[in-house]
């Protein structure tokens, strides 16, 4: 039986950016900082056996504030310094 644990990206794994009270994701690699924490915890789970899913809603991309391809860098290199199996992204509004 596989196991899992299901994350989101920003505000969870990554920095959020708050501006008047709204959170916004990094724009780019240069923004991307990985919170305190997570790289032993997503160590300790994975070491536990479970493979790390990363679920995130992009709506920038639709909104022209971001593209796909930025987000996917971003994924990338979470995915490698992570050790993060799986990113399923929704770019949709």
């Amino acid at each position: 039986m596989n196991r899992a644990a299901f994350l989101d990206r920003d505000g969870v794994i990554v920095r959020a950016f708050v501006l008047d009270g709204v959170p916004y994701p990094p724009k780019n690699l240069g923004d991307v900082e990985i919170l305190a924490g997570v790289q032993e915890s997503i160590t300790l789970l994975t070491q536990s056996n479970f493979e790390i899913v990363v679920v995130t809603n992009q709506p920038d991309v639709a909104r022209g504030v971001a593209t796909q391809e930025s987000v996917e860098t971003i994924n990338a290199f979470l995915s490698n310094k992570l050790g993060i199996c799986h990113f399923y992204t929704c770019f949709h509004d």
